[in-house]
């Protein structure tokens, strides 16, 4: 199920729908009563964790190569 079919189908914004979509903002959900009620809560969370594990990866790599680079050697 894509971005744009969620939005239709409860009626918000995809830039809302992607913003609930987020993992800091899906692992609060999964801690409002209804998200304690999930059957896969576990497998749930477990993604989100992986979620957030690639979000922060690239981001880790591009700050090592810039310290390794040094300054002044720019993106070349």
């Amino acid at each position: 199920m894509q971005q744009q079919d969620l939005s239709r189908r409860y009626g918000k914004s995809r830039a809302a729908i992607s913003k609930v979509l987020r993992p800091e903002y899906a692992r609060g959900v999964m801690t409002t009563g209804q998200g304690l009620m999930v059957r896969n809560r576990n497998e749930v969370l477990e993604s989100i964790a992986e979620e957030e594990r690639l979000k922060e990866e690239p981001m880790q790599s591009t700050w090592t190569e810039m310290m390794r680079r040094g300054p002044g050697e720019g993106g070349r």
